[in-house]
């Protein structure tokens, strides 16, 4: 199967306001059909998780492409840190994709009434493991930046 995709996402700059941010947007779009959405079976939790989730890492709907990131490079300039949230709901992580600079924090919450064990990940830094107590619970978490 072939497929291609040409990908111009929306992106906002994150430039300090004295140099005067801008703004980029578009869509990314699949060509091609579809592929379809795959269940992977789970281990744990059934009773909240179910017995299977979809496998979300290629979404189309429409011929738009979902969760992309694009990366635009300004030379001098430097995303700032900024504060991230990610909660499991549905033992999914949402929102599916975000992008952070180095020095960002993410603040982990668990919409689940389960207690879920967060393991991240960033380049060669030591793995960071943060249990996130049932329904409402929650960590902070600040992975240094890839090396």
């Amino acid at each position: 199967m072939t497929q291609s995709f040409a990908a111009i996402a929306i992106v906002v700059l994150l430039a300090p306001r004295s140099v005067g941010a801008g703004e980029v947007t578009g869509t990314a779009r699949w060509t091609g059909p579809a592929p379809a959405l795959v269940q992977v079976e789970t281990d744990r939790d059934r009773s909240v998780c179910g017995t299977s989730l979809a496998e979300e890492s290629v979404l189309v709907t429409r011929g738009g492409l979902a969760n992309v990131v694009i990366r635009i490079e300004v030379p001098g300039l430097k995303a700032p840190p900024r504060a991230l949230l990610l909660d499991q709901q549905g033992c999914r992580y949402l929102p599916r994709v975000q992008a952070a600079s180095p020095g960002s924090t993410l603040e982990l919450r668990n919409g689940d009434p389960v207690l879920h064990n967060v393991h991240g990940y960033a380049g060669a830094a030591p793995p960071s493991t943060c249990p996130c107590r049932r329904r409402g619970g929650g960590c902070r978490a600040c992975w240094p930046a890839p090396a």
